[in-house]
């Protein structure tokens, strides 16, 4: 996400956002999430943040699990994550806590999730490292390096169950598609 609310901060542009969708008609529920590129094992993937309380799209796909909160890495059904194992995302190791089932959409079944909090320990480890003269891990293969975060806003309509493709999503710039959510 590269936006900026004139001169404020980033979390305030999803603030804002968020306010917005939710006070629309209809709307009774938002979950934001955040789509940022990454290297998992050295190969480029995706890391999809979200806030495992306000979450009412992720963890409904969750087939497998190790106890306890969410803690760690949720693998797509795409991905070869073994449950309870432990993944390099940018050279922070990090266990894989679940395993989602196939949904069907292509993002989800081949992106690892991860909480605000966790995507914020990984910024900081690179930062740390990188300041300490460390060189980022490279990939392994050749996809270009996309240095670009999406806010993806799953919205849950008044009258309609939570769950599976229950899910719209806004787009921070511009309206809500028609019909989004239901």
């Amino acid at each position: 996400l590269r936006a900026r609310a004139q001169g404020g901060k980033r979390d305030d542009v999803e603030g804002e956002a968020v306010g917005r969708i939710v006070a629309m008609p209809g709307v009774a529920q938002v979950a934001p999430q955040r789509i940022v590129p990454s290297l998992v094992e050295g190969r480029h993937a995706n890391l999809i943040a979200f806030d495992p309380g306000r979450d009412f799209s992720v963890l409904t796909w969750l087939e497998q699990r190790q106890p306890g909160p969410v803690e760690g890495l949720i693998a797509g059904s795409r991905l070869a994550a073994p449950l309870g194992g432990t993944l390099s995302v940018c050279g922070r190791p990090m266990s894989v806590y679940g395993r989602l089932g196939k949904t069907g959409v292509g993002p989800f079944d081949e992106s690892y999730f991860l909480s605000f909090d966790a995507l914020a320990d990984i910024v900081s480890f690179c930062r740390t490292s990188a300041a300490a003269g460390n060189p980022p891990p490279k990939a392994a293969d050749d996809a270009p390096e996309v240095p670009v975060a999406v806010l993806v806003l799953p919205v849950h309509v008044r009258g309609h169950a939570p769950g599976h493709g229950d899910a719209g999503i806004a787009r921070l710039h511009g309206q809500v598609p028609a019909g989004a959510g239901g």
